[in-house]
């Protein structure tokens, strides 16, 4: 894997929402992308000003294109789709100053993460330049790519999360656990979602997920089994299940109602959340609507979390 820090103007004003969506460089300059691989981690700056584009209408007018005001710093942390690649559709594009760039080579981006932010005065000190640098002809053959180190990535990551804010207070607790028969929670499903809070990288093969909450309880009455966070900062709604049948779609509605409400909760941008579905057993009708709604399934098996249970009973003996 590789690591990378690309700049971009701010969007124009007639497309606001086309933004950290791709990498592209100028033709002639492609060489500075040439290691750039599916699953590179890409850092997007966001420049504060950017050139105004000229439109040509079919009548010969020039229509002069503003541009929005841009954040002044790293607004995404994104992930790279695949190495870069001629884009068919691209022309070379005209400017107010003069200038004319061909941005012939692209890939896509897809966005980890973007409720964080991080200044471009410190991402400057990160990357060793002065703080004043307008990173103005950036990145290697001056592309707009750079290739930087994992240690500068993790920093940069750290950096940009620190920004994210976290619900004012603790949920209450239920008085009614999930999954429950006369209000008494089943042993099988105390035991997977507390396994689930205990192990949640193990669970999802991932570095970094933290547990943040266990029970938490919405102000609608609606109540998430565990709530975690990835390495990007991005929140977990899980739905604990003990087995689900073929029929059975409300744990993966449940599931993608708590990730869409503690994008609320926890002040994150749309997108910034994942939905995770948790059982003993799931069906594989479940699982192949689960992945139609990305929402992420996981199996564990029932040994497995029994002796987790009689270990850490042990531990806390």
């Amino acid at each position: 894997m590789n690591w990378w820090i690309t700049t971009h103007w701010p969007p124009r004003e007639d497309d606001p929402d086309n933004i950290a969506n791709g990498l592209w460089l100028p033709n002639g300059r492609e060489a500075a992308g040439n290691d750039v691989r599916k699953g590179d981690m890409v850092v997007v700056y966001q420049a504060k000003t950017g050139r105004k584009e000229v439109k040509r209408q079919p009548d010969g007018q020039k229509l002069f294109v503003r541009r929005m005001k841009g954040k002044g710093g790293v607004i995404a942390i994104t992930e790279a789709q695949g190495p870069l690649r001629t884009d068919k559709d691209s022309a070379t594009k005209e400017y107010t100053d003069g200038s004319k760039i061909w941005w012939r080579w692209y890939t896509p981006l897809k966005i980890k993460m973007r409720s964080g932010f991080l200044s471009r005065e410190r991402l400057n000190k990160i990357l060793g330049y002065a703080s004043s640098n307008p990173l103005r002809g950036f990145g290697d053959l001056k592309s707009g790519l750079k290739k930087i180190s994992r240690e500068e990535f993790e920093q940069i990551l750290e950096a940009f999360k620190e920004n994210l804010l976290s619900p004012p207070m603790l949920p209450p607790k239920s008085r009614i656990p999930h999954d429950t028969s006369c209000g008494v929670e089943s042993k099988e499903h105390r035991y997977l979602k507390e396994y689930v809070a205990a192990n949640p990288a193990e669970l999802l093969h991932e570095e970094g997920v933290r547990h943040l909450f266990t029970e938490y309880l919405f102000c609608t009455n609606d109540q998430a089994d565990v709530v975690l966070e990835d390495r990007f900062g991005r929140v977990i709604g899980v739905e604990v299940e003990v087995a689900i049948d073929e029929n059975n779609l409300a744990g993966m509605l449940q599931a993608i109602k708590y990730r869409y409400m503690l994008e609320v909760t926890h002040k994150r941008s749309a997108g910034d959340s994942r939905a995770l579905l948790v059982a003993y057993q799931i069906s594989p009708a479940v699982k192949e609507a689960c992945n139609t709604y990305s929402v992420e399934t996981a199996e564990v098996a029932k040994e497995l979390v029994a002796k987790w249970a009689t270990d850490a009973k042990s531990r806390n003996a």
